[in-house]
């Protein structure tokens, strides 16, 4: 924290030494002069960036007008080339087998992150913020689409369906029964909810390799990896992926019968500590960054 106090403090002597090596005011109140200061004195975009927060800090503390305004916050979602659309990414996750419960909340996150939540924000939520009646989660609202496979309505539903059936308030067995069963023809969204979903300590939790869910929210990490993964022009067609123009449909295949989780997994158990070290390393690198973001924005807050 040090450190960052003494970069503060760096930008805002170098600010006020150009100012007075220039001629204007210490708080000039034109944008050009922001700009004509970083044209001068370059740096990269994110150290840029930095000292524009630094600088506005110190314009309040002087409660003057900093003559920049606030930059969009950018959108978690991603867009453009190589991109899918946030609704053809919801409708490639899948809903049904145990990669159904990963699908089902994945795309709940995509949903939220369209609407205009932030990462921080997603990772925070907990089943206080739905609002079932109104449609709406904390203060994003839930509109209704004309698909049941991409109807944000119907993607809060089939999560809330699933989070009714987790650990510690529901078993495995539930789990089980609820992705393999056939989605209905209509809107997920008309069906009641078993309520055992507000019991959840996280709205959004995390899953582990067998595809269950843990008693842990999402890391910032871990949601820009979902964003990366479901949106990719890449990302597999879990719904459509057999589907040949002009073939005959296929029979409805039997759901699997209900089988517990193997005890072993796929990895090399030399490589599993390793993992698992790294995994903790990274999540504590976010959480410790998510606490700096806090600082920062306190101090700004005066």
């Amino acid at each position: 924290m040090t450190s960052s106090l003494d970069a503060h403090q760096r930008t805002i002597d170098l600010f006020a030494d150009w100012c007075r090596a220039t001629g204007r005011d210490r708080f000039p109140d034109d944008p050009a002069s922001i700009d004509a200061f970083f044209a001068q004195v370059p740096v990269r975009a994110v150290t840029r960036n930095a000292r524009t927060t630094m600088l506005r800090a110190d314009y309040q503390a002087a409660h003057r007008q900093f003559p920049v305004p606030h930059s969009p916050t950018a959108s978690a979602v991603r867009s453009g080339d190589g991109w899918l659309t946030v609704t053809e990414a919801v409708r490639r996750c899948p809903t049904t087998s145990l990669l159904g419960v990963a699908g089902r909340r994945d795309a709940l996150v995509l949903v939220l992150l369209d609407a205009g939540a932030t990462r921080h924000e997603v990772r925070r939520l907990t089943p206080d913020a739905v609002d079932v009646l109104g449609w709406r989660v904390a203060r994003f609202p839930v509109p209704v689409s004309d698909s049941p496979a991409t109807c944000p309505r119907c993607v809060l539903t089939r999560w809330l369906a699933l989070a009714a059936t987790l650990p510690p308030h529901g078993w495995r067995g539930e789990t089980q029964e609820v992705v393999f069963t056939p989605p209905p023809d209509g809107h997920d969204c008309a069906a009641e909810v078993d309520p055992r979903w507000r019991r959840t300590a996280h709205l959004i939790p995390s899953i582990d390799r067998h595809g269950w869910t843990g008693y842990t929210p999402l890391s910032r990490r871990y949601i820009s990896r979902i964003v990366a993964t479901r949106m990719s022009v890449t990302a597999p067609d879990w719904v459509n992926s057999v589907t040949v123009a002009g073939a005959p449909a296929e029979p409805e295949a039997t759901p699997p019968p209900r089988v517990p989780l193997p005890v072993t997994t796929w990895q090399r158990t030399d490589l599993k500590p390793v993992t698992d070290e790294l995994d903790a390393l990274l999540d504590r690198l976010d959480r410790e960054a998510g606490a700096l973001a806090d600082q920062i924005g306190h101090m700004l807050d005066g």
